[in-house]
């Protein structure tokens, strides 16, 4: 149970924790910004550590059965393709849009009028990058769904509530909370 504690801690994440909040994010960006390469290093992985440990206590906390355990693993492998097929199919409409926004900087700097094909080449690339980001973010909210759909009321409020921490309060060790308390399924 515990081995599939990542694939479920990075499900979990990529659909219950966006509430973290941003100006968390931007703490540790702000921390590593300018400073040397091993520096930024060390920033990234204490922040990935950080984030890990905190996940692990949410998951530790929910009291996941079975198969809650398998719904929420082949989700997470459902979400990592969708992400790969994204990437991959798309990432020429990034490029596309990153080409038109370094040649925008160039007439901005330049304090020109902006030409008329490139503002219109602007956001023709930004539109289609932004379709591919809510046809990628749909595809997670029916993924999200599909998780919703296996967790208690008990369990949703724990993610509702849940603070990020590095030791975990005392609510989430009481698996009362989440209304799994016990597992019943040998005596039966």
């Amino acid at each position: 149970m515990r081995t599939s504690a990542l694939v479920i801690g990075l499900t979990v994440c990529f659909f219950f924790l966006s509430a973290i909040p941003a100006s968390a994010d931007e703490w540790w960006e702000q921390f590593g910004e300018g400073c040397g390469r091993d520096v930024a290093d060390q920033v990234v992985a204490t922040k990935a550590l950080n984030d890990e440990m905190s996940l692990l206590n949410l998951i530790n906390g929910l009291y996941l059965t079975e198969p809650q355990i398998k719904v929420i693993a082949d989700c997470a492998a459902e979400a990592g393709k969708a992400r790969e097929s994204f990437v991959a199919n798309n990432i020429g409409a990034v490029k596309d849009f990153r080409a038109s926004l370094e040649e925008l900087k160039s007439v901005l700097e330049k304090n020109a009028g902006i030409p008329k094909d490139l503002e219109e080449r602007v956001n023709q690339r930004e539109t289609a990058v932004l379709k591919v980001k809510s046809d990628y973010f749909a595809r997670l909210k029916e993924l999200q769904d599909r998780v919703d759909s296996t967790l208690s009321d008990g369990q949703k409020s724990v993610i509702a509530d849940f603070n990020p921490c590095i030791i975990p309060p005392e609510n989430l060790k009481n698996p009362v909370r989440v209304g799994q308390a016990s597992d019943t399924s040998e005596l039966e």
